[in-house]
């Protein structure tokens, strides 16, 4: 249960994207890994609103060009 005061920090997926990277180069495949891994965390903030987070921070992934 989430308190009407805290803040719950979530990670913008920098991981995700890297091994993508990695493991297919620059290609259609890295841009549908990464693009499922945006929807994933998509829902994964839902969750949280509808388990009663009021203030959700999504940490973004920094610029790595």
């Amino acid at each position: 249960t989430f308190a009407d005061d805290d803040i719950v920090l979530v990670g913008g997926g920098i991981a995700d994207i890297v091994n993508a990277v990695s493991t297919t180069g620059i290609s259609s495949d890295t841009t549908a890994t990464v693009s499922a891994a945006g929807t994933a965390l998509g829902a994964q903030v839902r969750r949280l609103v509808t388990a009663g987070a009021q203030h959700v921070v999504i940490a973004g992934v920094y610029n790595l060009g």
